[in-house]
């Protein structure tokens, strides 16, 4: 295999279709025919014949009918529009429908069929306007909140600030890169077209088709980023094949907001190549195949310095040049060697088999495995807090993958998204972060840190939601004889993932280990998740730190526990943990344990007031305990309790 694997061959009237699985990172180019076409002539060394087309331009010019203001450069750095005068719109001619057939497309007319016929063919989506419908030109802005905007094939979406529209003085014409509209829709009525040919912002093309769930030809191209060259070579061939088929006068000029990106360069060391590649090419061998590729070849004294066409957005350092190199010569050319081998000590079987006793216990409380991408979009990465720097990948495959996750909290609320229908889901992941330390590192492996995460979904949240996942992470730390655990009031930088007054930091005496907190609505609604979410994450090195500590071992007491609840009126702002610590510093010994069984907010209760209920269970490991002893500890309790805050009562 050279280049992609062909899925299947069909026969589809008098010709025959290639279904061809296009590799992510070669969409920019090989989405097109004259890519594929270009990738034959480079394996087969024969000639790539493209046609070449031309046109007549009328005296009058495109720029005094046609004006673009472009708001939003960085959503659209650069927007080209030809114009047509006095065309005639009918049915396409025979063999475009049929080649449009064939891969898939349905005809709508001559003039729109050439639009969808270059994108086929050269990868550039295009647009094209009915001239006479659109007011006061042409306008690329991002769409006012609760803006609505009528697609093409009758359906309303409501926009938001973010999602980038071509407009004119009366609404949005377009979803830029996405979808046209049905208020500047070409039809049999049309005489005068404006052809759009413009290049995209790929994170907001792929935000918004996510959003509106409107995967086109177009967003498909335009999420990955396609040449910026394409736009004015593709709207010059759209022209002439519409001036060819539906006859028009071609204005003069375009008007084009942007300028052509030069090619880059890229140096090849031969002996760093055939080294990665375990062959012998020589330099004649290697500058051969760069010219089969298109590619522009100057030899220097110690390298090949390449030039890159600027379709092959791909192709960003010297290992991807190797790749090419590889491909060309044939993976099945290079012969298998095996590999040298030095062996090494078996790790820490004590961590491996720690690893898999999370993971039971965490599932064993209702939790199901999820297994996610390491990558991370900036929607994952806006929910990171820490200081550390960020890793981006140069070359990613997606906008939404252009980074490595800096925590599991984001892969976890993806994965909540998705299982929105059930009325409750639960889910957790262990996995690898990663971050740039500000101290130098002296290995890769300083850049990634274990993680497990934890975090449910339920449609009807209430507080004490939060506290059972707080039961679980107690739970969990107690299944592993870690007692010193407890939790601690949250980091402010934690305030824009986690709801202010139902989060905390998980510690022992020595190290902050999690956190664990109710997600912020802001943060659910960045992930569209219409329900309550609480998240817990640990750090598993600490973890497993805190759990290898030396056990203490106590006896089970074979006397009877005796239990008393306490009602205990506070304000809003009162955490359960503050009281937890008075109540177990002051119950001595005897008290075995504190849980928090109900916390009531109501009408009935005085403005700014809740209402917490704690069970407290006594136990000796040496007599049965008598109700004079356990009335004398809990009186004790309740009185400090009051004692410490003069708002917090006691109720019988």
């Amino acid at each position: 295999m050279y280049s992609f694997e062909v899925e299947s061959v069909e026969k589809k009237g008098r010709d025959t279709v290639f279904s061809i699985d296009i590799l992510p990172n070669r969409i920019a180019d090989a989405s097109g025919h004259r890519g594929v076409a270009g990738e034959l002539s480079a394996i087969l060394q024969k000639p790539c014949k493209v046609p070449k087309r031309s046109f007549k331009e009328a005296a009058e010019s495109t720029t005094a009918f046609v004006h673009i203001d472009v708001r939003d450069t960085q959503g659209c750095p650069r927007y080209a529009a030809r114009m047509l005068k006095d065309v005639h719109v009918a049915e396409a001619p025979a063999w475009l429908q049929e080649r449009l057939g064939a891969c898939g497309i349905k005809s709508i007319n001559n003039v729109v069929d050439v639009a969808n016929y270059v994108m086929l063919d050269m990868v550039q989506p295009l647009h094209v306007f009915d001239a006479d419908k659109i007011g006061g030109g042409i306008i690329v802005r991002r769409a006012v909140s609760g803006e609505k905007f009528v697609s093409l094939d009758g359906e309303t979406y409501t926009l938001d600030s973010r999602d980038l529209v071509i407009a004119d003085n009366k609404g949005p014409l377009a979803l830029a890169g996405i979808k046209g509209g049905k208020c500047a829709e070409v039809n049999e009525e049309t005489k005068n077209i404006i052809i759009e040919s413009a290049n995209f912002d790929p994170e907001s093309i792929e935000r918004t088709a996510k959003k509106v769930n409107l995967l086109t030809d177009a967003a498909v191209r335009f999420r990955v980023g396609i040449d910026p060259n394409l736009t004015v070579l593709a709207i010059n061939e759209a022209a002439s094949l519409i001036q060819e088929i539906a006859g028009g006068r071609l204005l003069r000029g375009i008007v084009d907001t942007g300028k052509n990106t030069p090619a880059r360069t890229i140096g090849i060391h031969k002996e760093k190549a055939n080294s990665v590649l375990g062959i012998s090419l020589s330099e004649k061998e290697m500058v051969a195949i760069f010219k089969r590729l298109g590619f522009g070849v100057t030899r220097q004294k110690e390298y090949i310095q390449v030039r890159i066409p600027s379709i092959r957005v791909d192709l960003q350092g010297e290992e991807d040049l190797i790749e090419e190199l590889a491909r060309m010569y044939g993976f099945f050319n290079i012969k298998p060697v095996a590999p040298r081998i030095t062996f090494m000590e078996v790790g820490d079987t004590r961590r491996e088999k720690f690893r898999e006793r999370v993971r039971e216990r965490v599932a064993a409380f209702g939790y199901s495995e999820v297994y996610s991408y390491a990558f991370a979009g900036e929607r994952e990465m806006s929910l990171y807090t820490g200081q550390a720097g960020v890793l981006s990948l140069l070359n990613p495959l997606r906008p939404d993958m252009k980074y490595l996750r800096a925590n599991l909290i984001g892969s976890l609320l993806s994965a909540l998204a998705k299982n929105q229908q059930q009325d409750a889901a639960r889910v957790f992941e262990a996995g690898n972060v990663f971050s740039r330390p500000a101290k130098s590192i002296r290995d890769t492996t300083e850049l990634e840190e274990e993680r497990i995460a934890f975090g449910f979904f339920t449609k009807d949240l209430h507080e004490s939601s939060y506290f059972e996942l707080k039961g679980v992470v107690s739970s969990l730390f107690e299944s592993f004889g870690i007692d010193d655990m407890y939790f601690d009031d949250a980091d402010p930088g934690s305030s824009n993932l986690f709801h202010p007054f139902r989060s905390a930091q998980i510690k022992t005496d020595t190290q902050t280990i999690g956190i664990v907190g109710e997600v912020h609505p802001r943060v659910r609604d960045l992930f569209g998740i219409r329900g309550g979410v609480g998240i817990a994450e640990l750090s598993f090195a600490k973890l497993f730190e805190a759990a290898s500590a030396e056990l203490r071992y106590q006896e089970i007491s074979k006397y009877p526990s005796v239990m008393r609840d306490v009602a205990l009126l506070v304000p809003m702002d009162t955490r359960v943990a503050e009281v937890e610590d008075i109540i177990e510093n002051t119950g001595g010994e005897l008290l075995a344990d504190t849980d928090i069984i109900d916390i009531y907010e109501g009408a009935e209760l005085p403005d700014g007031k809740k209402n917490f209920a704690f069970r407290l269970v006594f136990q000796s490991p040496d007599r049965t305990l008598k109700d004079e002893e356990v009335n004398a500890i809990v009186e004790k309790i309740t009185k400090t309790l009051e004692e410490t805050n003069e708002e917090w009562e006691v109720r019988g």
